[in-house]
Formats: structure tokens, sequence, C-alpha cells
């Protein structure tokens, strides 16, 4: 072993290039080839040792150093070829032989049970796909976070946003308690203010519980607030209504108010009459909670205006009376006509049942003249009758143009006497209207008697009174026109004012009387100039659907 060691290197052996003869092309061809492939092996070696050092991280790292080794092996027998052509060095050759086989034979070793554990890596089409999954992975997880990051800046903005949301709600919040501040001590003032009101003011639930009660209250009915509070407020005065109490409150949750008079008892027992005022009081959600009412006592202005009612009524009789007295000579004249024409058929019936023979039916044409006279004389006392009459307004249906009819057969002499041309153009149309009988015709009898007179006194002919009615506009309009002298101008806003009179012997109450009672039946009286000469005075009244009679 020691002369195989001493001899290691020793060229004691033939070369190899006896072998090929020393024939360059074989020579040369075994030459580059052994040295290509040990450079070979020599540069693969270093390959795989800079890859292991730059890829820690692989699996099974060390086989990739065994088979560096093992082909530096390889490599170095090649080299060895080369020496060998031209030396016979062949125990060092036979070392580096076995060199390599011990390293092959360690890799080959290493290499068999690391295959499965190598087969459990995955391949390349298996990597793309887990690789292309990373990425989708990635992508989602980018997308995620740019969400997040969005979410993030989204939920920062509505912070912010919620923040000033906040801060502006807590202003105004701290504003409306201000103004909630204000309002209050307005209300104490206002309430301060109706406690110094004469009229009574209290409130009430939907329940007609009192809430309120003012001192007004306490000095118009006599309990006192103690005592009013929590009470009914129907049971406690004992009010009587214009119609049931659920119409009213129907009538005040739809428009929200309701004015009327009511008739109350006071704690003395006395009962008045107020003018009631209903507001609606909502709450906050716009429902109904409550409803303030004022009540003012008009029981004395009721009783002065009920005799002033009277007083109006036993005027406008006084005016009737009086003129009744200036057409005295008229009304005589009108039922002398059929008296005498009462007396001639009766002279006539005599001299017809005279005969030897009786000429029946002459007597009883006369005797029905007779009756017929009889019957016209006593319409006509029926209608001065009717106006001398003394009696409470009787509110019937009737129509205009009879009204104005019976008026003309009283007048009819005044006329011829005053030499006055009268024309009548009523309508054809329906005219009823609903009023008082008597007022209306002292209405017309006035307007007339006013005509005539003004005509009459004046100087230029014709001397006409035309006298029309017309429906329109769910009226009846009556109008008389004359041509008398005229409104003087300085006089046309004080003709209606009472005992304002341009007659030397008037009253000044004509025109008074009859404006009120034409207002007092729902219409208007009003007078005008004419564009020559004369005056025109109208009225109008509500138009009625006329009903006929059963």
């Amino acid at each position: 072993m020691s002369e195989f060691l001493r001899k290691l290197f020793s060229s004691d052996f033939m070369p190899h290039g006896y072998c090929y003869l020393w024939k360059p092309e074989i020579v040369w061809l075994h030459a580059a080839s052994d040295g290509a492939i040990a450079l070979s092996y020599l540069f693969i070696p270093l390959a795989l040792v800079y890859f292991v050092r730059k890829r820690r991280d692989l699996p099974f790292h060390w086989m990739f150093l065994l088979f560096g080794l093992f082909i530096l092996g390889c490599g170095g027998t090649h080299a060895m070829e080369i020496w060998t052509l031209w030396h016979g060095t062949y125990r060092l050759a036979g070392v580096i032989k076995a060199i390599t086989a011990v390293a092959s034979v360690t890799t080959a070793a290493a290499l068999v049970p690391m295959i499965p554990r190598a087969l459990l890596l995955p391949s390349p089409s298996q990597l793309r796909v887990a690789n292309l999954a990373l990425e989708r992975e990635n992508a989602e997880r980018r997308r995620v976070e740019e969400a997040l990051r969005l979410a993030h800046d989204e939920l920062e903005m509505r912070v912010q946003q919620r923040t000033r949301e906040l801060a502006a709600a807590n202003a105004q919040l701290r504003a409306e308690i201000d103004e909630r501040l204000r309002a209050e001590q307005e209300l104490r003032k206002q309430a301060d203010l109706l406690e110094l009101a004469h009229d009574a003011i209290l409130v009430r639930n939907l329940n007609d519980r009192i809430t309120y009660w003012n001192s007004g209250a306490e000095e118009v009915y006599g309990w006192r607030r103690e005592e009013a509070l929590g009470q009914t407020a129907p049971n406690l005065l004992r009010s009587i209504y214009p119609s049931s109490m659920e119409a009213l409150k129907e009538e005040i949750v739809r428009s929200g108010r309701w004015e009327g008079e009511l008739t109350q008892t006071r704690r003395d027992g006395e009962t008045i009459v107020v003018s009631s005022r209903w507001a609606l009081q909502r709450d906050e959600n716009g429902q109904p909670a409550a409803v303030l009412q004022i009540n003012t006592d008009i029981t004395e202005r009721k009783r002065v205006a009920e005799n002033l009612v009277s007083m109006q009524n036993q005027l406008a009789h006084m005016a009737r009376v009086t003129t009744m007295g200036e057409l005295a000579a008229s009304i005589a004249h009108e039922i002398n006509q059929p008296l005498a024409a009462v007396v001639t058929n009766g002279n006539a019936c005599l001299r017809w049942m005279a005969l030897a023979e009786p000429n029946l039916d002459e007597a009883r044409a006369a005797v029905t003249a007779i009756i017929k006279q009889g019957r016209r004389a006593s319409d006509i006392i029926a209608r001065i009758r009717a106006l001398m009459k003394k009696s409470p307004p009787q509110m019937k249906q009737l129509h205009v143009n009879d009204l104005i009819r019976e008026v003309l057969i009283l007048i009819n002499h005044e006329v011829q006497r005053n030499r006055v041309m009268l024309r009548t153009d009523l309508t054809e149309g329906p005219t009823a209207v609903v009023g008082d009988r008597v007022q209306l015709q002292q209405v017309v009898l006035n307007l007339l008697m006013n005509a005539v007179e003004a005509t009459s006194a004046a100087a230029e002919s014709p001397k006409e009174v035309l006298v029309t009615s017309r429906n329109e506009a769910s009226q009846v309009i009556v109008a008389v026109q004359d041509s008398g002298v005229g409104i003087d101008p300085e006089n046309s806003n004080h003709l209606f004012n009472p005992f304002f009179t341009t007659k030397p012997h008037g009253m000044g109450m004509g025109l008074a009387i009859s404006r009120s009672t034409i207002q007092s039946h729902g219409g208007r009286l009003w007078a005008a100039s004419n564009p020559g000469r004369g005056a025109t005075f109208q009225f109008t009244l509500p138009a009625q659907v006329s009903v006929p009679a059963a």
C-alpha cells in the first residue's frame, strides 16, 4: 500500500496514446472531447453552488451539493483521461475514479429515499395554477384592501359629516331652546294679557274638560278658577248650542274655527247670551289637542237690538199709517169704484126683476157683477188692513211681481191725479223670494210714491215712471225709474240717513226704513241719477226656488 502511495503520481505505465497508435486524429478527438467534458463538469458544480447560495429556501438543497461533488468527480476523471493519453499515471486516475465512485454512490443512496418526497413537490403546471390562484388572491386582497381603504375614507367622511350635522343639530337645538324660552316668555306675557281681558276666555280639551279659566270668565260666569278647572264646560255653563255638539266639533276640526251665539247660565241662575269664538289648538304632530273659547256677553246688546227692532217696526208702522193717510183720497176712489158698480148693478137687478116677466138671465148677470165688484172692494180693504196692521214679521215665500201689482192698485188714483204715466216691465221669469209681505210692500210703496212726487214736481214733460223687475245671478232686481228732478250730488251721500228729507213736510224716514228692511232680507238698496234727468232706485233680494202649492 505504501508502494502504491509512493508511486501514486508515477507514470510507469504505457500511456493511452499507444493504444491509439498515436494517430493524431484519434488522440486529439479524445483529448478535445474529454477536455470539453471536464470543463463542463467543472462549470456545472460551480453553477450549482452559486444557485444553492442564492436560494437557501429550496428544499433538498444539500442534494444539489452532492450532485455538484459527483459531477466535479466526473470532470476530474475526464481530465485524467487527457493526462493519461501521454502519461501512464493510472494510479492517480484510479484514485480520482474511486473518489468519484464514492460521491456517485452517496448521491444515489441519498437520491432514492428523496424521490417520494420530491414527487410531492408541485409540478410547474400546479405551480402556475397556484401562482394564478395566488395572484387572484393577491388581487382580491388588494381589492379588499382598496375597498377597506375606500370604506375607511368614506367612514371618515361620514364621521366628519355626522360631526358637522351633530354640531349643526346642537346649534339648532340651542336655537330652538332659546326660541322656546322666548316663546314661553311671550306666552306668559300673553297669559297676563288674557287675565286683563274682560271677555271670558277658557280652554277645554277634546273631552270638554276646562283646563284654563281667566279672570274675565270668573267675572262673567261667577265661578272661581279653582272651581271651574276640571269641570265639563257644557254641563257647568248649561250651554244651548245652535246645533248638536257633535256637528260643532266636526266643523271646528275641519275648518279650525267656529263663531256663533250661545245661551248659557251664570252661577246665580241668570241666563245670558254670549258671542262665542272658538279656535282649534293642535299638538306638534298636527293632531287636535284643545279648543280656545272666547265668550263675550252680549245679553244687553241683544236686548238693545231687540228694542231697536221693535222701535223700527213701530216707526215703519207709523210710516205706513202716514202713507195711508196721504193716499186716503186715492184709496177712497179705488173703493168708490166697486161700490158704485155694486149700486148700479143692484138697481139694474131690481129693474130686471120688476118686469111682468122677470129677466132672470140679466138679473143673474147683474148679481154676478155685484159679487165681483164686492170682492174687488174687499181685496182693496184687505190690502189696506194688512198695511195698517201692526204685527211681527212673517217670513214666507212670495212673488215680487205680485207685490208690485198690489201696490200699483193702491196708488193708481194718485198716479192719475198727478198726471204721471206709469209703465211696467215685469219679467216673465220667476220672482220668488222669502220675506215679509207687508214690509216689502212698504218698500215698493215708498219708492213708487217718491217717484210719482218727484216726477210731478218736474216742469219738463213727459212725466213718466217705469217699474221693472228681472232675475239674474240668483237675485231678483226691482228698479223704479222716474223722470223727475233727479238727485242733488250734495245729497247723494245722505239719502238713506234717518230724518233726512228734501220734502217740505217729509219725515225723512221712508228711505232709511226701506234700506233697513231690504238689508234685513239679505238684499241691497241703492240710488243713482239717470243720464238725462230723473233718478233710479233699485233693490235686490235673494231669489228662491218657487215651490208650487200642494
